[in-house]
């Protein structure tokens, strides 16, 4: 009878029992979410593979695009000058494309409604 206690078992031991059950239930749980994890990575790393390659064709035709830049403004305001102008410039671009990003992040944890601010912990 499924549930009746065995003549002679403790409580003791049953917990022990259903400790030992459940961890083996975790280690059981965690082995399928492993492999279910790396199913997925090996599924997506031809995805990651083209993307990589992508960003990597980018940062080189951006490179190629400021050179471009540096040497046409080199004949107006000579070859540092270009140089110097086409840097800054890119850094522009790279600061603002950062600076939209951060604020297109969502916050990973916002504050509770509970907890003070460093502003009223100073206090």
């Amino acid at each position: 009878m499924a549930g009746a206690k065995e003549p002679g078992t403790s409580i003791g031991e049953l917990f022990n029992r259903a400790v030992d059950q459940g961890g083996e239930l975790i280690r059981a749980e965690l082995a399928v979410y492993r492999r279910l994890a790396i199913r997925r990575a090996l599924a997506a790393r031809l995805a990651v593979a083209l993307m990589l390659a992508g960003v990597l064709i980018a940062l080189g035709s951006a490179s190629a695009l400021m050179i471009g830049f540096a040497i046409g403004l080199a004949r107006f305001i000579g070859p540092v000058g270009g140089g110097i102008v086409a840097g800054l410039a890119g850094f522009l671009v790279a600061g603002l494309l950062v600076r939209e990003g951060l604020k297109r992040l969502p916050t990973v944890a916002p504050p509770e409604e509970d907890e003070p601010t460093q502003a009223e912990r100073d206090r």
